[in-house]
């Protein structure tokens, strides 16, 4: 069942340079997106409440990173197979495939970023924030 809230949902989008400082409250959000922006799980996880959601790609490495973080926790991945995404559990052997499929060069990624292709192969890492 879905949980329902007293309040609506509270969406802020920030165009910000996020590795300085932002003008919102640390630990106050319960989901963070970063898709296509590398570091920004880093530098922004403060503002993420414990408990809370970091959704993020490998885009510039972002989710090899957060799985050297020990302030999170890697849940489950998320991955589109045709117009379905399906969310797997985690395996060392699956976690590996997706971050080495995510290690595209820099040329590649000009000439096919902006098909189906390369969003169909696209892996999501879902972390919660543990403190």
């Amino acid at each position: 069942s879905n949980k329902k809230y007293k309040q609506s949902a509270y969406i802020q989008f920030i165009h910000n340079d996020y590795t300085k400082e932002l003008p919102v409250r640390e630990n106050n959000y319960d989901l963070l997106l970063s898709i296509y922006a590398g570091g920004v799980t880093e530098s922004c996880k403060k503002y993420i409440k414990q408990g809370g959601i970091i959704v993020s790609n490998n885009h510039q490495k972002d989710a090899q990173q957060a799985l050297k973080d020990s302030s999170v926790r890697l849940e489950v991945l998320i991955r589109r197979k045709g117009k379905k995404y399906h969310i797997e559990n985690v395996s060392g052997e699956k976690m590996l495939k997706a971050l080495l499929g995510q290690s595209m060069p820099s040329k590649s990624m000009k000439t096919s970023s902006s098909g189906m292709e390369y969003v169909d192969n696209e892996y999501y890492f879902v972390f919660r924030k543990l403190y």
